[in-house]
């Protein structure tokens, strides 16, 4: 003890002093203490430096208030209580069983396109592609997020409902924030990665489906089951894997693993939009904030009720769900929440939305609007 404050306070105090210039200092009951300081341009990575050298203590530090009147408080670290609930377990059920539900639609439609492809071979290629494709986001947000120093998300996973979502068999997942990130940058990276790794991997399995898909011996102007167009990212991949792929002309080719593959496109699409409750909610209230974040998810949700509606009842499904969800915030959790996202990652997610565009089936013709 020193002068009635125990080591840690003030070991405490040498930290904070040793990385902020300290306007004033008030001791709080319990322990914790709280510091004016003064903001600058390094703050925000000084502010890094100071949580993993607290941590080690014992401490979390927090920054509030603003730029002219930054508050710093630093309390003793506590365990977060683990809440069990039986909700995330039920629904990530349910969307395995939607999977297997829609696996064994394919091969019904696989019996007319392509009747030499064994049942088990679909079934089991298109379910586990999208299995993999939602265990790829899944394992990727939550290994981006422990390296950034974040505690991984809960995910609720969206189940798919037959004709609602068309051959949608999820709808991707909902994240659960239950602990603060350290700055508004490491919630950016930690909340953009699972759709960017859904995407890169449905890419890759697109890839291997277009490469081993098999000749069918119907026209693609006669088949009755092309529920979507091609999105403009599978369109370049047909492309450039066309001299690999061969076949006749103007014959549908079929492939499980691309069928798969496509549902991995659009549950990327819906995490990277800007809707809330979803992954790009929250990306849009740090590159835009809240305000201008909502006004675009709701220009997203009419765009989704425009585009060729009555060609694919997945855009209305997707709809729907957002406008159930619109009320609902998109808190971003952070230590510092004083200092902004930083230019590049607001370019950065500006890229993401163009890649969320192009994967986006093409649509055929545009829903007409009724006025009166």
């Amino acid at each position: 003890m020193r002068g009635g404050l125990s080591e840690s306070t003030v070991e405490v105090e040498k930290v904070v002093g040793s990385k902020f210039k300290v306007v004033d200092m008030f001791r709080l009951e319990g322990g914790d203490v709280e510091f004016r300081v003064a903001y600058d341009g390094g703050t925000k990575d000084r502010f890094v430096e100071l949580h993993g050298e607290l941590l080690k203590l014992g401490f979390t530090p927090s920054l509030t208030g603003s730029a002219t009147d930054c508050v710093l408080v630093v309390r003793k670290s506590q365990q977060a209580e683990a809440q069990k609930s039986r909700i995330p377990v039920i629904l990530a059920l349910l969307t395995l069983s939607s999977v297997i539900v829609f696996a064994i639609v394919e091969r019904i439609v696989y019996a007319d396109l392509a009747p030499s492809a064994p049942g088990y071979v679909v079934v089991l290629s298109y379910g586990a592609t999208v299995v993999a494709l939602l265990a790829a986001r899944e394992l990727g947000q939550r290994y981006f997020a422990r390296r950034l120093g974040s505690s991984p998300p809960i995910s609720l996973f969206l189940p798919g409902i037959p004709y609602l979502t068309s051959f949608l068999p999820t709808l991707g997942t909902l994240p659960l924030v239950r602990q603060a990130s350290i700055n508004k940058d490491r919630f950016f990276d930690a909340r953009i990665s699972g759709p960017l790794v859904c995407l890169a991997a449905a890419v890759v399995l697109y890839a291997v489906g277009d490469i081993t898909s098999t000749q069918s011996g119907i026209g693609l102007e006669q088949s009755q089951f092309l529920v979507f167009n091609p999105s403009v990212i599978q369109w370049i991949l047909d492309f450039a894997l066309a001299p690999l792929v061969g076949g006749l002309p103007g014959l549908l080719r079929v492939s499980p693993i691309a069928d798969g593959a496509t549902v991995g496109f659009l549950v990327a699409f819906i995490g990277l939009i800007p809707l809330v409750s979803f992954d790009g909610g929250y990306l849009a209230s740090l590159a835009w904030g809240k305000r201008a974040a909502r006004i675009a998810g709701y220009l997203t949700i009419f765009l989704l009720f425009v585009i060729d509606i009555s060609h694919s009842q997945s855009y209305f499904a997707i709809s729907v769900l957002a406008l159930l969800l619109a009320g609902r915030p998109a808190p971003v959790l952070v230590l510092d929440e004083v200092s902004d996202v930083s230019r590049r990652r607001r370019v950065f997610y500006l890229g993401a939305i163009l890649l969320a565009a192009m994967s986006l089936p093409i649509p055929m013709d545009f829903a007409s609007i009724p006025l009166g």
